[in-house]
């Protein structure tokens, strides 16, 4: 793509320094110009009725199936060093119609002692899965965003909120 670039610059010096010193070349260097010029309006309105209709396509991805028919549960947080997790556990799609490709949720770690939780962190994971409709899947993700904990006095509990999930066609 940089070399068109580079051509087309080198195209259009080659017009003006022509136009300049030759004025009957100004008619056909006008004439090419207004060519150019047409063919990167042309370009440029092609790629951006190709990125709208991207756009639409990923905005009806994620609106397939709804936060509330995906659960995750049975996770499990283990660190792979300072302020980096892996999380596992099983993701369900409870949609009858699509397949599940990517589910993003919130995270709330707590540290529950006697039946009293702290929060030990707040943060996001992206599971990458593909789940049939009606079917669940086992996970495990480094697409983990948490910050740096303590290992837990108690029991380590999650409270998890589905934001967005993307569906297949």
């Amino acid at each position: 793509m940089a070399l068109g670039w580079l051509l087309l610059i080198f195209v259009v010096a080659i017009g003006v320094v022509a136009s300049i010193f030759r004025p009957e070349a100004r008619a056909r260097v006008g004439w090419t110009a207004a060519a150019i010029v047409a063919f990167i309006v042309l370009y440029v309105g092609v790629d951006v009725a190709r990125s709208l209709a991207q756009i639409r396509r990923d905005r009806q991805a994620t609106e397939r199936i709804a936060t509330n028919e995906v659960q995750v549960d049975d996770l499990i947080l283990a660190g792979t060093s300072d302020r980096h997790y892996r999380m596992s556990g099983l993701v369900h799609n409870q949609s009858p119609t699509y397949t599940l490709s990517d589910v993003r949720f919130e995270v709330v770690v707590l540290d529950c002692v006697n039946g009293e939780c702290h929060e030990q962190g707040h943060g996001h994971v992206e599971v990458i899965r593909r789940v049939l409709p009606n079917q669940t899947e086992k996970f495990n993700t480094s697409i983990v965003s948490l910050p740096a904990m303590r290992a837990p006095v108690g029991e380590r509990r999650f409270t998890t909120h589905v934001f967005l999930t993307v569906a297949l066609p």
